[in-house]
């Protein structure tokens, strides 16, 4: 099978930054990419961090991601094409923000890498297990693999955020990432009663994917971490081990007088994992 590929490598101040593309696009519409990409790189002192930056656009999911095993972060064209045109540069600046976040995430050598083993020793387990109520145990691993996502993507939003000052410091952006989390949080302990099954027994895949999204909520515990504890930065959020890091959201959500939406084993919050899990393994899921 013929497989495209068209690449582009820029040396900036020492740095090395290239760019593959996998999917044949008109050269025009390349160049907007790769100008955006490169004014991203240029501008911002997270891609500074790095002397070689690999980015391949190709069709990828979920809009873009980073992977920990390669160091390669990745673009789906398609999503750049379908954005308005006047909206395509903020997204791919967005995205490359939120990418290199986790790079800088990873290269701290600390729980980025801990989690993504821990994740890989949960799915081996899963995939030994499967001929014992599969569906159950990909529930369980998708759910456990969601908990984490609140800690690394929450820290990625935040940053993405932050570093084009799109986040102001005050009690309305409390309210507001807090209510938007909240709608989040509420849908999907609905769905852990049992609104993950299209008939009984079955899971509903879709519902599953829509419900363990972990942006909103994610984002808004980092932000009330920084937002209640002004003494700690996220650099500091970054090394935290994740357990530690839930604990402390509970504790902030309780000095800003909030109900914490996410708990380890507390009960407090509307999606607590000890209850979560319980809640799963003792479903009609087979």
């Amino acid at each position: 099978m013929l497989i495209y590929s068209m690449e582009y490598t820029f040396h900036i101040d020492g740095r090395t930054i290239d760019l593959n593309y996998e999917v044949d696009i008109d050269g025009t519409f390349r160049d907007e990419i790769n100008k955006v990409i490169l004014e991203t790189c240029c501008s911002f002192d997270i891609a500074k961090m790095f002397n070689h930056i690999n980015f391949v656009i190709n069709i990828s999911p979920n809009g873009g991601h980073f992977d920990s095993t390669t160091g390669i972060i990745y673009l789906d064209y398609e999503s750049i094409e379908k954005k308005d045109r006047n909206k395509r540069a903020s997204w791919i600046m967005d995205v490359v923000l939120h990418e290199l976040t986790h790079f800088w995430h990873l290269s701290m050598e600390g729980t980025y890498r801990k989690i993504i083993v821990s994740l890989n020793k949960q799915k081996q387990l899963i995939e030994k297990k499967e001929s014992q109520n599969p569906q159950k145990n990909t529930l369980l691993f998708r759910f456990q693999h969601f908990f984490y996502a609140l800690y690394l993507e929450g820290i990625a939003m935040y940053s993405e955020r932050a570093l084009q000052e799109k986040l102001s410091f005050d009690k309305g952006e409390l309210t507001r990432l807090y209510n938007e989390a909240a709608d989040k949080s509420s849908w999907i302990n609905t769905m852990l009663q049992g609104g993950f099954e299209k008939e009984r027994g079955v899971i509903n895949d879709d519902i599953v994917s829509k419900s363990f999204n972990p942006y909103k909520i994610g984002l808004h515990m980092v932000y009330c971490i920084l937002y209640v504890d002004n003494t700690i930065d996220i650099e500091f959020v970054m090394r935290m081990k994740f357990i530690d890091f839930v604990k402390k959201y509970e504790d902030c959500m309780n000095k800003a007088k909030l109900r914490p939406l996410i708990s380890m084993s507390s009960g407090k919050g509307d999606i607590d994992y000890k209850r979560s899990l319980k809640l799963i393994k003792t479903s009609r899921i087979i």
